[in-house]
Formats: structure tokens, C-alpha cells, sequence
């Protein structure tokens, strides 16, 4: 893939709202209404000062592009984030902040030139009685490595989604930490991971209850197949004080081929007896009575796995509308499996 092409076989159908973030540059078409995008040169000192109230956690390196929704910004608009990282330019960190009672939804797709070193960081800032769902595909070379960090800071009464698919052949790691700092907060998670050859993948998602009657949802979804390694890791902690939250977990993961690996360690972390938690995890190979019974109807043994791989990928079925990326998915799922 050359840095050239927008978003290689990964392709948006409809470019309205559209970001494009590549070699630093920003390119925009048809914004939705109280939208500002801005990259380190241009964005006003007001905001710069803004973020800097948020000092990163883990990572130090200087915001480069800002994305600003405000409260007014059209509820029948979403904003589509395209950002295709090149060797020369594999390191960045989006802000995205959303105003008090703001919503919006935003879809990115990552890619890249092949044998490309990413590391790819977003924070997400939720004012009280906002509400933002993040949806991100990544579909990097199978020479690349990525590290991405997806952090989120939510505030009363203000509710995070975050949709994250990974279906490249990179080796990856992926961080999601979320904290939920005020009352009545609410953050949902839903990753997808499909791994394969010898690639290993690590996918950690941190939910931080710090305000009370806060919710929180981690679901773990994972193929392993060929001589791969996928490691899932859920963490939940409520603090002390913290009563009436709730916290739930689902991991669950299928493994293809006898050299396969996929861990799951969901972890829960309570100091405080007022609440709920619960956790799960599920792993196996394909039920092969299920197998059996689809080969019996005709299909082929690589057709039934593919049928049951895409069922279990169910959760990407949010971005089906989006035309261009649900035929990459289900193209990628039948290539990996063949």
C-alpha cells in the first residue's frame, strides 16, 4: 500500500464528514456542524491549555491533531476518521474532546505501508452528560508492528463506546484504559481480534471505576488460527467508596489449528462491597457437531469455518452499513481461514 491511496481495500462508502490524517496533514470534507479539527500548528492556545489539564498517563509525546465537537454538533452526522501512517511518519497522538452534553459518533479506519513501526495514541475527554461511540478498525501490513494506546476520561452522567476491531497481520499491542471519574459515568468496550500466521497480538482493556453508581461492559472477542498468539486481559477496578457501580466482563475466543494459542485473564479489582461484578471467559475450538452438521448440508469444510468465524465476529455487524469496510472484514476472515 503506498501512503497515496486513502485507505487501500478498507474504503469508506460515503465520504461525507471525512478526516483524513496522513503525513501529519489534515484534509476534511463536509464536517459535521460543530466540528473543529485542528493539528499542532494551527489549533488556538485556548484549547492547547485545555489538554494540558490532562497530563497522558504513559506517554509523553506532544498532541498532534485536535478534535474539538461542541454541543451543537448534528446528531444525524457521524464523523469518519481515516489515518494512514507511513514509515517516515508512524507516531502521533489525537485529543478528541466532547463538550457538555455533546454526541457524536465517530468511525476511523487505521492503515499503513507495510513494514511500518505505528505507535498510535488517541485520549478521548467526556464532559458531563456527553455521549461519544468510537468505532475503529485497524488493518495494518503483516511487516508492520503497532502499539496503540486508546485512553478515555468520562465525566457525570457521560457515557464512552468504544468499538475496536483488529484484523491486520501485524504484530500488536493494544492498550484501552478507561476511567470513569464522575457520578453516574458509563463506558462500554467491544474488541474484535483476528489473528494469524505467526502473529501475536495482545489486546488489554483497564476499567477504572473512581466515581460511584458508575457501569462499565469489557467484551473480548478472538479467533487464533495457524501458529498465532492472542492474549486477551481485562481489568476492572472500583475503588473504595465507589457504591452502587457495576461491572461486567465477557471474554470469549475460538482457536483454529493445532499450533494456535489464546489466552484470557479477566481480572477484577473491588474495594467496595456495595456493588456488582461479574466476569467470564470462554475459550475453544470450533464445536465440530456444529461442523459436521454444515458439511452435511453441502458446504466444504474451509465454507463451514468461515460461516462459523463470521457469526462469531458478530459484534462488527454495527459497521455492516458501512459497505466498504463489512466486505473488507468478511473478505480478510475467508483469506485467513483458506
Amino acid at each position: 500500500m503506498t501512503k497515496d491511496q486513502e485507505a487501500g481495500r478498507l474504503c469508506f462508502s460515503d465520504e461525507t464528514g471525512l478526516v483524513s490524517l496522513r503525513d501529519g496533514r489534515i484534509r476534511t470534507k463536509d464536517l459535521p456542524r460543530g466540528v473543529r479539527v485542528h493539528d499542532e500548528e494551527s489549533v488556538p492556545k485556548a484549547i492547547r491549555d485545555r489538554f494540558d489539564v490532562h497530563p497522558s498517563e504513559t506517554d509523553t509525546s506532544p498532541v498532534t491533531h485536535y478534535v474539538m465537537i461542541d454541543r451543537d454538533q448534528g446528531a444525524d452526522r457521524m464523523l469518519r476518521i481515516v489515518r494512514a501512517w507511513s514509515k517516515d511518519k508512524n507516531r502521533g497522538r489525537v485529543a478528541v474532546h466532547l463538550a457538555k452534553g455533546a454526541q457524536a459518533e465517530i468511525r476511523a479506519l487505521a492503515t499503513d505501508e507495510d513494514g511500518t513501526l505505528v505507535d498510535d495514541t488517541w485520549d478521548f475527554f467526556l464532559e458531563a452528560e456527553s455521549s461519544l461511540v468510537f468505532s475503529s478498525l485497524i488493518a495494518y501490513g503483516g511487516q508492520s508492528m503497532a502499539r496503540t494506546r486508546r485512553r478515555a476520561h468520562v465525566e457525570e452522567k457521560a457515557s464512552f463506546t468504544l468499538n475496536t476491531g483488529a484484523l491486520g497481520e501485524e504484530n500488536a499491542h493494544q492498550e484501552n484504559t478507561i476511567t470513569l471519574r464522575g457520578h453516574k459515568a458509563a463506558a462500554f468496550v467491544r474488541a474484535v481480534v483476528f489473528s494469524a500466521k505467526d502473529q501475536e497480538t495482545v489486546m488489554k482493556t483497564t476499567l477504572n471505576h473512581e466515581a460511584p453508581a458508575t457501569e462499565s461492559l469489557i467484551e473480548h472477542y478472538g479467533v487464533a488460527a495457524d501458529k498465532s498468539f492472542l492474549a486477551f486481559e481485562a481489568a476492572t477496578r472500583i475503588a473504595k467508596g465507589m457504591k452502587k457501580s457495576s461491572a461486567r466482563q465477557k471474554n470469549r475466543g475460538v482457536v483454529l489449528g493445532r499450533k494456535a494459542r489464546l489466552d484470557a485473564n479477566p481480572l477484577l479489582y473491588i474495594d467496595e462491597y456495595d456493588v456488582e461484578a461479574a466476569h467470564g471467559a470462554a475459550i475453544g475450538r470450533i464445536d465440530e457437531e456444529e461442523l459436521y452438521y454444515l458439511m452435511s448440508r453441502g458446504l466444504s469444510e474451509r465454507e463451514a469455518q468461515t460461516l462459523i468465524i463470521q457469526g462469531f465476529l458478530a459484534p462488527l455487524a454495527r459497521l455492516e452499513h458501512e459497505e466498504g469496510i463489512y466486505k473488507a472484514i468478511r473478505d480478510l476472515v475467508t483469506e485467513r481461514i483458506g
